[in-house]
């Protein structure tokens, strides 16, 4: 009885090795290019566009699945030293990506470049109903904000930085628009700050930033924003002293308040009864 049970367990020892490796078989199936498209653009999300579009020459699979993830994210200095500019590489990205709904488009900017060619990027992003728009303009011209960027109906998150001048149309509103960043651009007049920070342009606006540097001070401004819970302010110079400057901040929700920066007047049209630091 011992004897046949140690013979069939040979037996079978001798089946398992002649038999295929499962694990071995399993092990060498590429398990993530059948994931759903829907999935594999999610993953692809986490990446610049410049390395997202580096997996389409990983097979047939996988060389349209960029055009599909609703994120535009590009550096022209991550895409310098090509034999073809950055220019014709953002036109060509932007021809070839199919999405109809672009969720976010972050675009970074150093090169010399024409003012046209930005209009016809963000305005193309925008017909792709866009919700987050972060622009960086880092260059020696100021480039005007395409006023198509004010009658976004889609956008949630604003955020711009740089060379950027802001100069509203008369009569416009962002009506989705909770999260507003200005960094050191560039405002053509007093008005058109407070006409951006108003109630009337955003009415859905919960969290503003602002960093202003001594080239582009607005010394008499207003912020009146009924809906805003955040608000963080820094006022940046490399002098002694700055212009003396008025802010009047109508935010009666107001929940956190950061000032920083040479402390001048500032008056709060209504009392903070959420405040809950500053």
């Amino acid at each position: 009885m011992a004897d046949s049970a140690a013979n069939q367990s040979v037996s079978k020892r001798k089946r398992m090795k002649l038999s295929p490796d499962k694990d071995t078989a399993v092990g060498s199936t590429d398990r993530i290019s059948n994931l759903p498209d829907s999935l594999l653009c999610h993953i692809l999300c986490f990446l610049p566009t410049n390395e997202a579009i580096v997996t389409s020459i990983l097979s047939s699979r996988w060389k349209p699945l960029w055009t599909l993830v609703p994120k535009i994210d590009l550096h022209d200095t991550s895409i310098r030293g090509h034999s073809v500019s950055p220019l014709r590489i953002l036109y060509s990205v932007l021809a070839q990506h199919t999405t109809p709904i672009l969720s976010n488009f972050t675009l970074s900017w150093h090169s010399p470049c024409d003012s046209s060619h930005f209009d016809k990027w963000i305005d193309t992003a925008i017909s792709r109903n866009l919700r987050q728009f972060d622009l960086h303009i880092e260059s020696r011209q100021v480039f005007e904000l395409p006023h198509a960027v004010f009658h976004c109906k889609t956008l949630v998150s604003l955020e711009l930085s740089g060379e950027i001048e802001l100069d509203p149309p008369p009569s416009f509103q962002l009506p989705s628009l909770k999260i507003l960043g200005l960094y050191e651009i560039c405002y053509t007049s007093h008005n058109s700050f407070s006409g951006l920070c108003s109630a009337s342009a955003c009415p859905s606006l919960e969290d503003l930033e602002v960093v202003k540097d001594d080239n582009y001070i607005v010394t008499n401004f207003k912020i009146n924003v009924p809906t805003l819970k955040r608000l963080h302010i820094e006022v940046v110079s490399c002098f002694n002293e700055l212009p003396d400057f008025k802010l009047e901040i109508y935010a009666p929700v107001l929940e956190y308040f950061h000032f920083f920066g040479d402390l001048r007047s500032i008056i709060f049209l209504e009392k903070l009864a959420n405040l809950v630091e500053a």
